[in-house]
């Protein structure tokens, strides 16, 4: 409940015109954000919530946080991603260096009949976000996250195409300078 009043806190600070223009420009980023996420809290399904400021990817139903899952490695650096959707729910890896030998594994047809995740799975979003757990994918390009594979595997069976992910900016629940949230 406390992050609600610390939306509504910043909501307000924006609107009195407090803080310089840069801060300024950073809240309005926050705002809109704060405001697609009281938008995913009234729908009633499930939705991924990046928390930069905590370090963690968790999984949301309404209010309820359903799972929280510490990001191991964070290679967004300082970009704005704001919301995205679900694009590809990628169940195994496959090289794009055409030399090289695809892994073993099930036949293509298969990839739509199975619906658990594996622990080369992966969650690919319209922000071009991407979410992974296995040492396979190697240093894939920013914008990426990685998870442990218990909690990718969680998160890849809970959700679907079209599931929606929004990302909260760094400093998003910090007090600013004069003390005001």
């Amino acid at each position: 409940m406390s992050r609600f009043l610390l939306a509504a806190a910043i909501i307000l600070q924006l609107q009195f015109g407090r803080g310089s223009a840069l801060e300024k420009h950073d809240l309005v980023h926050i705002n809109q954000t704060l405001r697609a996420w009281l938008r995913l809290i009234d729908s009633d399904r499930p939705y991924l919530v990046v928390d930069r400021q905590a370090n963690e990817v968790n999984l949301h139903h309404g209010r309820a946080i359903l799972r929280r899952c510490p990001v191991l490695l964070d290679s967004l650096g300082k970009r704005r991603m704001g919301g995205g959707k679900i694009e590809n729910r990628i169940r195994r890896f496959r090289p794009s260096d055409p030399w090289s030998a695809a892994a073993l594994g099930p036949f293509d047809w298969e990839q739509n009949l199975a619906e658990e995740a594996t622990a080369d799975c992966a969650l690919y979003f319209s922000n071009e976000l991407l979410i992974y757990a296995s040492q396979i994918w190697g240093r894939p390009r920013s914008p990426a996250l990685k998870l442990s594979v218990e909690d990718l595997q969680a998160l890849y069976n809970v959700t679907a195409n079209g599931g929606p992910l929004l990302v909260l900016p760094l400093g998003w629940n910090e007090v600013s300078a004069d003390g005001s949230p």
